[in-house]
């Protein structure tokens, strides 16, 4: 049950680490360039709206998130994960898509 309550816990600190990133960087056009691009070329034929890059971006793991904030949002490594990411969790990726879509 303590290790259950710890998970949980690292569970709301992430998100609110992806709320806070998100928060500071969304006004930035070129922010998440990399996943609206992975999005296009991989799952999707219109250019996602906000609320999809946003679903998208709140399904990231904490080492992806961590990459991009000290790495950088635009950088290579950053797409290359973006990509992997999306094709080994296409099915969840779809799924956070059509439900952001309201």
């Amino acid at each position: 049950m303590r290790e259950e309550a710890e998970d949980r816990k690292e569970q709301q600190r992430l998100q609110a680490v992806r709320e806070a990133v998100w928060e500071a960087w969304s006004d930035d056009d070129s922010a998440f360039e990399r996943i609206h691009n992975a999005l296009i070329s991989m799952v999707m034929e219109n250019s996602p709206t906000q609320e999809q890059l946003k679903a998208v971006f709140m399904l990231l793991p904490a080492n992806i998130i961590g990459q991009g904030i000290s790495r950088g949002f635009e950088g290579t490594d950053f797409g290359d994960e973006i990509y992997r990411f999306i094709g080994e969790n296409e099915g969840i990726v779809r799924a956070k898509l059509a439900t952001a879509l309201g």
